[in-house]
């Protein structure tokens, strides 16, 4: 009655269970934080590189996402609530459409995570930041339109980068009207099968047309057209009513 129960051969008894666990869960934490390319140490997935970026919510804070010099070498660029950013690329930009991800900033040091190797076009017309948000049909859903809108210090920095693509062919697309629905809303605007160009101010501005469902190149760029027609008058005219405020989003 006083003597214990024998524990057979094949269970384990409770204080090995315990240390075994317990090995377990340590080598899990050490192995996270040594390998933060597999996971961080609190469990969590990083984002895939080019999603590195932060994606903040509209109200986030911003102290402490920049470096100390104003630039964001020290940490991620971010999108800044009290930025530019926040007007320019807006959650609804045209009717029946809305933003399928949160405006993300983009600073001269980092502008190449954009654009690539073409960075350095954009720095001699004086580049100041830029803001990227993709937009999605409401009842199309496989229908995309991605926004990048480029902020130069002055408006002959803009039209100079405009100009930039067109100097190939020998012409000055800032000297050609823009489309008569148009008038009025953009200084100057072109549109080539599923992308657009703008300027409006010290701004330009490129847009992507997106249809995952149609497979057909020139039934995708017609049905393109009407899109970014309506996409850059409501661009450019939210543009304009920025406020042409200042060159550095992250001056007081």
């Amino acid at each position: 009655m006083g003597s214990e129960r024998p524990v057979p051969a094949h269970r384990p008894r409770r204080r090995e269970v315990r240390f075994l666990l317990l090995a377990a869960a340590s080598t899990l934490v050490v192995g996270a934080g040594c390998r933060p390319e597999h996971g961080r140490a609190d469990g969590s997935t990083p984002p895939p590189p080019d999603a590195a970026r932060a994606q903040l919510p509209l109200d986030a804070p911003t102290a402490g996402l920049l470096g100390p010099s104003g630039s964001s070498s020290s940490a991620p660029a971010a999108f800044l609530a009290d930025s530019p950013t926040a007007s320019v690329t807006p959650p609804r930009l045209a009717a029946g459409w809305v933003a399928a991800d949160a405006p993300r900033l983009y600073l001269p040091d980092d502008l190449s995570l954009l654009v690539g190797a073409g960075d350095g076009v954009f720095a001699q017309y004086g580049f100041a930041w830029a803001a990227r948000r993709s937009y999605r049909a409401e009842r199309e859903v496989a229908r995309m339109v991605r926004v990048e809108v480029y902020a130069f210090e002055t408006a002959d920095g803009a039209r100079g980068r405009y100009d930039h693509d067109g100097r190939a062919s020998g012409r000055v697309w800032s000297a050609e009207p823009p489309p008569a629905v148009l008038a009025g809303k953009v200084d100057a605007a072109r549109i080539d099968g599923e992308q657009a160009r703008l300027t409006r101010g010290r701004f330009f501005a490129v847009l992507r047309y997106e249809d995952a469902a149609e497979t057909d190149p020139a039934t995708r760029s017609e049905a393109a057209a009407p899109v970014l027609l309506e996409f850059a008058g409501a661009l450019g005219e939210t543009l304009h009513r920025s406020g042409e405020r200042r060159a550095d989003p992250l001056s007081p």
